[in-house]
């Protein structure tokens, strides 16, 4: 029997049709659909399977750069899965086949916890004895973040129910670690080990570390401490994952963080000091990917055109390499000009994707955006007249939000110079640099529920609804990536027309479903809310045949 050191697992949700919103899904074949999937029943003949529509059935950075990390340090047998729910008989067939002393699964695309803990529990049932479960990156991090080290944050844990968890922004070492121990017939050796926490019966011995800090009902947790590193020091060797793992799109990242701090982000909090890696680096390693047959690119940094200059230099470069990659990143359009977007076009670049958030120059004020409406329109004016696609994203109901506010955000995604839009309510977390401004708005609650001054997310969410209800440009739900997902759709064979139209149908289906549920639309907004004792989804029902 081939055993495992470390099966990875990637993205973990659940899109099995019986939870849904009609802010994000239809009701179609009498399930909730998202839009990849009505995409999918549309257009069958286009795909290898349903998971081939999904973007988050693709490589992703966190489970490469573990992998890559792990390969530079010793000989390591491992298996990738990019999306649990799609890989299951996979799965199944590697825990009883070839069982791994470890399950490694990315927390950073579980995105709500239900999703994580349905995927441990099936992992528990299925694997044997010896085989462990260890679940880190983002969301587990932000919990740290959120509750330090506490009986909250043990009562994630406890829910989630693996053996292990790394509390980290990075990681890589403390899984090494980790696997050694495993790897050496000895778990006990990770009681010492930081960063970690572990299920009590999952480690031989009564006894705790000095290292911990928290010893709960069934969880110890151990000191947390930064993992020393410079992001893009090295920059991943994708031979080290191999073609067999990679396919022919690929995340890839030149920066680290964000140099900007949005009022609502979190994001620069969790990921530190804004680092940008070297351009020779980051060409070496666009040359590393064409070699091995990537075509498509997805640059997941924060903010790709920012140093402008430097911005400038790559797009120079990339076009010199001809690496005939297309390509489409996160995008401030305020930093535009005719000169960028014209290479940025050459460069392979087919669409950006951009955080505009308000149309409102007082509410963009207050979020810290530093950027106007008419910056926002030249900006879109130098995109549309080199033809690269605009998906822009908004908020409704940041502070100091109105209904005017957001009618004024409205008007801005319908600009016709923007093609999708993808929009959300308003999410209060504490860590957030408005979390300092709270009294000044009088903002309390947390994540979806809260109020302040002028608007509550009830109100937010009813106005979210009208606006779906209004918009020219094509909506894109959260519920399939929003405009990652756009893009994976075009890489993998519908052109721009048939997407468009095809998004089209979608939102014509959710506006009509929308209009005949009355109030039961708002009342079933957020997937996980209770549901109503007499669903009331829409009396009509679509097939995708």
């Amino acid at each position: 029997m081939h055993e495992l050191d470390v099966l990875f697992i990637g993205a973990v949700m659940d899109y099995d049709g019986s939870n849904g919103s009609l802010a994000n899904y239809i009701r179609c074949n009498d399930k909730w659909q998202a839009p990849f999937q009505f995409i999918y029943g549309k257009r069958r003949q286009v795909f290898a399977s349903e998971a081939q529509t999904c973007v988050y059935d693709i490589p992703n950075l966190s489970i490469c750069k573990l992998v890559d990390f792990l390969k530079r340090r010793l000989d390591l047998k491992f298996h990738i899965v990019w999306h649990f729910n799609y890989h299951k008989e996979e799965v199944l067939d590697l825990l009883q086949n070839s069982p791994p002393k470890l399950v490694a699964i990315s927390s950073t695309l579980a995105f709500y916890p239900q999703y994580l803990n349905t995927c441990v529990a099936w992992l528990n049932k299925h694997k044997k004895p010896e085989t462990r479960i260890v679940v880190g990156g983002k969301w587990v991090y932000s919990q740290y973040k959120n509750f330090d080290l506490s009986a909250k944050l043990e009562r994630f844990l406890v829910q989630a129910n693996a053996d292990y968890f790394i509390i980290n922004r990075y990681g890589e070492e403390t899984l090494y670690q980790l696997l050694l121990a495993l790897k050496s017939g000895d778990p006990s050796k990770v009681r010492d080990l930081p960063n970690l926490a572990y299920r009590q019966d999952a480690v031989p011995g009564n006894h705790k570390s000095q290292l911990c800090l928290y010893d709960g009902k069934r969880y110890r947790i151990n000191r947390v401490i930064n993992e020393e590193q410079v992001p893009g020091r090295p920059m991943i060797d994708f031979t080290n994952i191999g073609a067999k793992f990679i396919g022919d799109i690929v995340h890839v990242r030149t920066s680290s963080s964000c140099p900007f701090h949005c009022r609502f982000c979190t994001f620069p909090h969790l990921q530190g000091k804004f680092v940008l890696f070297d351009i020779d680096d980051i060409i070496v390693q666009l040359r590393q990917l064409k070699n091995m047959g990537v075509k498509y690119l997805y640059f997941i940094d924060d903010t790709f055109n920012v140093p402008l200059k430097r911005f400038e230099t790559l797009m120079d470069r990339m076009i010199q390499e001809k690496l005939d990659m297309q390509w489409v990143s996160f995008f401030r359009p305020q930093f535009a000009n005719g000169d960028i977007v014209t290479k940025m076009l050459e460069a392979g670049c087919r669409m950006v994707y951009c955080g505009v958030e308000s149309g409102n120059d007082e509410i963009l004020k207050k979020m810290g955006k530093h950027v106007t409406l008419e910056q926002y329109h030249q900006g879109l004016d130098w995109l549309d007249r080199v033809g690269i696609i605009v998906a822009v994203s908004y908020i409704v109901g940041y502070p100091g939000e109105t209904y005017e506010t957001a009618m004024d955000t409205l008007r801005l995604v319908n600009d016709p110079r923007i093609t999708f839009s993808r929009g959300g309510v308003f999410y209060y977390d504490p860590e957030a640099p408005v979390g300092k401004l709270a009294e000044e708005y009088g903002l309390t609650g947390f994540g979806a529920e809260w109020r302040h001054h002028t608007m509550d997310s009830q109100e937010a969410a009813r106005i979210h609804m009208e606006m779906i209800d209004k918009l020219e440009s094509i909506n894109v739900p959260h519920s399939d990536g929003g405009g990652w997902s756009l893009f994976n759709l075009y890489c993998h064979g519908l052109n721009m027309a048939d997407l468009k139209a095809l998004y089209r149908e979608f939102n014509e289906i959710q506006k009509m479903q929308i209009q005949e549920a009355g109030q039961e639309a708002f009342r079933q907004y957020r997937v996980f809310a209770p549901k109503p004792k007499q669903p009331g989804h829409a009396k009509t029902t679509y097939s995708t045949g």
